[in-house]
């Protein structure tokens, strides 16, 4: 039983998860396609965050005790298939990712979840955005522009200490105050980003997103900024942390999807092929149509991957898809 496997914090009779969560889970995983919500009301109750902390929402008091302990058998990859409880879920992408215990070789304060706000003057904020006309959340590919999006030239990453033992403020402190055309880039794109949510209406979750953008550009220079990331960093700060969402993103873009977001973006261009086959074998009449009027399948598809599906499916969907991702 998994129970018997799992330290006490976890266990049905612990005070941090209980067997009736996973089960309300698995109840609704049953009926899934037919309670899909039409508005965005639902991913705007995952995260109502404290303005005033660049760093919440505070992470739940189960991870504390935790750590980065927690077993995965057979009876823990079941029950994250039939559901994840809305309030483990960053805990969960965190450990089945492996971005944890990379945030633990580079977080330098002594406890791994104290995390104590930081002044606002201490990074650069986001400039006030100029009167233009409204963007889409995830702007669609049409065929006047590039089928493959151009990743910005990267800069160069601060020669003043080893990058293996740099924390994510490291980071932001060691290029306070310096441009790019990655920082231009991100500027430009932080007002299309999931702009329906509360969070991102605010000039702090601006700012937030911005903050993980930019040090992220500066930790890896070989994919710099890429358009979609800031989608996908958008939403995983709905869950966790700038830190933790920095170490994840760091995770999935150099170990889970080592070549999408680079200049060379091959791993995006095998993924549109791979897909591109499995169409042609199980959906040929749609391969049919779209060659009838003219348009190649990744123009449709390409940003579904780039954007790990986010705000091209329901958010339950795309929820279920990141837990199984």
């Amino acid at each position: 039983h998994l129970s018997s496997h799992l330290p006490p914090s976890l266990s049905p009779q612990g005070s941090g998860l209980e067997n009736e969560d996973w089960g309300k889970e698995k109840k609704k995983s049953s009926g899934l396609k037919s309670n899909f919500s039409s508005s965005l009301s639902d991913l705007e109750k995952v995260r109502v965050p404290d303005l005033s902390s660049p760093h919440s929402p505070e992470p739940p008091s189960l991870m504390k005790s935790l750590g980065s302990d927690i077993i995965r058998t057979s009876d823990l990859l079941e029950m994250i298939h039939e559901g994840v409880p809305n309030s483990l879920r960053g805990f969960i992408w965190q450990m089945s990712s492996g971005s944890s215990f990379i945030f633990d070789s580079h977080h330098h304060s002594g406890d791994r979840y104290s995390l104590s706000p930081l002044p606002p003057s201490t990074f650069p904020t986001t400039p006030s955005p100029s009167p233009s006309p409204s963007h889409s959340p995830l702007p669609s590919p049409s065929p006047s522009t590039p089928l493959l999006p151009t990743p910005s030239p990267s800069p160069s990453p601060s020669p003043s200490r080893s990058s293996s033992c740099l924390s994510y403020f490291d980071y932001l402190n060691d290029n306070k105050d310096k441009h790019s055309a990655s920082t231009e880039d991100i500027d430009r794109d932080l007002h299309r980003t999931l702009p329906a949510h509360p969070f991102f209406q605010s000039q702090r979750g601006l700012d937030s997103l911005r903050r993980v953008l930019v040090a992220y550009s500066w930790k890896n220079p070989d994919v710099g900024y890429c358009q979609s990331l800031n989608v996908i960093v958008a939403l995983l700060l709905c869950y966790l942390t700038e830190e933790q969402t920095f170490w994840l993103v760091s995770c999935i873009c150099e170990e889970i999807l080592p070549d999408r977001y680079t200049p060379s973006m091959i791993g995006t261009m095998v993924d549109q092929q791979a897909f591109q086959t499995v169409v042609e074998t199980e959906l040929p009449d749609v391969v049919y149509h779209l060659d009838e009027i003219g348009v190649p399948l990744p123009l449709i598809t390409l940003p579904w991957f780039m954007c790990m599906f986010i705000g091209y499916l329901p958010w339950e969907c795309v929820l279920r898809t990141l837990d199984h991702f």
